[in-house]
């Protein structure tokens, strides 16, 4: 029996600027479904039904131009946790020898995860030297059994609270979709990466889509929680003031279509070999019981994987970041959630 379902009504923010770069952007499609869906609920969108998709100029970053209230979204989220995410067993063992192929035979690595949840991710380090630790806004019990080194309880846009020691591994995995202020979160990701250490990014592939105007079918922007949808473009673009530069990206499925029955991951891989047969995808999405009004589907490669290098520079990366800081400053203000208005 599926779940009952309920109207909730959240407020929205409209977004003036680009959530990275702080410049102007253009709008280049409209979500215009009317109502997103969210565990027990059905959410209405903000008043005239439509939520705009913006490019930025700049760093051409996609972003939602009307983005829930941030305390809204964490009431809801607190209402319905235990019935929208579930635990897993995976063993992230893919994304450990992903960042064993960049840190090279060091004896000793230092991790930290943000968005760490139950420490899954964590946990696939097991056996390796060096400090464990955890960046969430909330502690979590199962987490906090491999945390060996600090677990940082904020939100990534505020200012960091911790023991300004720095990490030779950072990993912000299904993390930069959810941000408001992606331009502090990038700053603040410098700050935790120690000099020529390394910040590995996985999130949606707005590049996956095309044309663009096809965005407002893209299920990833169709999630209201998922306030931007980033390209490997736009984020080198966006980190490079901060000295993160961006080394390699690498296009995939999301993790979690790991999790879904061997026929759906067996039917889903065949047919996107069909992708560029007319209809394909809508057949796909079909089979695999997805809304076929929407583009993409399990097991599509419409994630990537980003590699980032904190600058050597004589300097260091946190002495770069410290002379970016005026500028950050000009474009965002922690005062006024910065360019929610």
């Amino acid at each position: 029996m599926g779940l009952k379902r309920s109207r909730r009504v959240l407020r929205y923010s409209q977004v003036w600027e680009c959530p990275a770069c702080g410049l102007s952007g253009a709008v280049v499609d409209h979500l215009d479904r009317g109502v997103y869906r969210f565990g027990p609920f059905d959410i209405p969108y903000p008043e005239g039904g439509r939520v705009p998709v913006n490019r930025c100029a700049n760093c051409g970053l996609i972003y939602k131009g009307l983005v829930p209230d941030p305390a809204d979204l964490q009431s809801l989220f607190a209402d319905v946790a235990s019935e929208v995410w579930t635990s897993h067993d995976y063993d992230y063992h893919s994304e450990r020898e992903f960042v064993m192929r960049f840190i090279g035979n060091k004896s000793s690595i230092d991790v930290l995860d943000i968005g760490s949840g139950e420490g899954g991710l964590l946990a696939a380090f097991d056996g390796i030297p060096g400090r464990r630790s955890a960046l969430d806004v909330v502690r979590n019990d199962r987490c906090a059994q491999r945390v060996s080194g600090e677990y940082i309880l904020q939100y990534l846009e505020d200012p960091l609270r911790w023991s300004g020691q720095t990490y030779d591994v950072v990993l912000a995995f299904d993390v930069m979709e959810h941000l408001y202020r992606a331009g502090i979160a990038l700053f603040n990701l410098a700050l935790l990466t120690r000099p020529g250490g390394f910040l590995l990014i996985q999130t949606g592939n707005a590049s996956y889509v095309r044309p663009p105007s096809r965005l407002r079918d893209w299920w990833y922007l169709n999630l209201f929680e998922h306030h931007m949808a980033w390209t490997p473009e736009a984020l080198a673009c966006a980190a490079e003031p901060w000295g993160l530069r961006l080394e390699y990206a690498q296009v995939g499925p999301h993790k979690d279509s790991n999790h879904m029955p061997a026929w759906k991951r067996v039917g889903a891989g065949a047919l996107r070999a069909l992708r560029h047969v007319p209809g394909a995808d809508r057949v796909s999405l079909a089979l695999t019981s997805y809304d076929p009004k929407l583009v993409g589907e399990p097991g599509a490669d419409d994630h990537f994987t980003a590699v980032l290098r904190c600058d050597e520079k004589s300097d260091g990366c946190d002495q770069l970041v410290k002379f970016k800081r005026a500028e950050l400053a000009s474009h965002f203000s922690a005062s006024d959630s910065c360019n929610l208005r």
